[in-house]
């Protein structure tokens, strides 16, 4: 089982979009996919068209021991894709779980009742370095980084990797950096320097950068309508990209094991 999170701590970079399809992506592929979401937006259940107003079991729920993630999982939300939604009561936890002991690693101790259920679980984490987005990397075997082609998106990135470099020492060494993917990508100078400097300063670090994101309003359409892009516009070059990114995620984790 391949756990990865995808975080930025900068908000707007399609963290929550790439989430959703690359899970969507990897299901259609023959994987087993469990959607996390960490981010009290509650964006995961949404973009599948579901609503979370009268949910017993949540995230919240599980990372304050409640219950586990077997249970507060939403099944079948796609073929072989499952979720953990999230709602408003993850924010008031995120302040509680601050004050308690052992407040990082809540979630790595939930990921280990899941056994082999899975072959990806993808975690959703909130716009910012806190404790929710600390427990998603504890828990992590990997780390994508959207990052949407814009110089402040490039900022996030640099606090990020400092944040993954505390993680590694404090107790997960194991974590790895996937990559870089860049996101809402435009035809413009601005998206194209942004590129060049990510593959440069980024890409000659060994950080491995992905195929780029095209920006596109069906991604938006789609959201609004509960819908992935797979499913409202299959052809567009952002819902390849996805695609191309997901088969790279296998062969990656193939070649591993291998």
């Amino acid at each position: 089982m391949q756990v990865i999170a995808l975080a930025n701590q900068k908000g707007g970079t399609a963290k929550s979009t790439s989430t959703v399809h690359l899970g969507a992506a990897l299901a259609e592929m023959g994987k087993r996919v469990l959607l996390c979401d960490l981010d009290p937006q509650g964006h995961l259940a949404a973009a599948f068209g579901l609503k979370t107003d009268d949910l017993k079991w949540e995230m919240a729920e599980v990372l304050n021991g409640r219950c586990n993630l077997a249970q507060a999982r939403l099944k079948g939300v796609r073929p072989n894709l499952d979720l953990v939604p999230t709602d408003r009561r993850l924010a008031d936890l995120s302040y509680a779980l601050v004050r308690q002991a052992g407040r990082d690693t809540a979630l790595t101790r939930a990921m280990a009742t899941l056994g082999a259920e899975y072959d990806w679980v993808l975690l959703d984490c909130q716009p910012s370095l806190g404790v929710l987005t600390v427990n998603a990397l504890m828990a992590a075997q990997g780390l994508l980084i959207p990052m949407n082609t814009q110089y402040t998106s490039m900022l996030g990135v640099k606090d990020l990797l400092e944040t993954v470099h505390a993680v590694q020492a404090r107790g997960n060494p194991a974590l790895k950096i996937w990559g870089v993917i860049p996101t809402q990508t435009r035809r413009t100078l601005h998206s194209r320097e942004v590129l060049e400097y990510v593959e440069t300063h980024l890409g000659g670090r060994g950080i491995h950068i992905y195929q780029a994101v095209p920006d596109s309003t069906r991604f938006q359409e789609a959201f609004g309508k509960g819908k992935t892009v797979f499913e409202l516009a299959p052809e567009v070059p952002g819902a390849l990209a996805y695609r191309q990114i997901a088969e790279d995620m296998i062969k990656r984790e193939e070649s591993a094991r291998a």
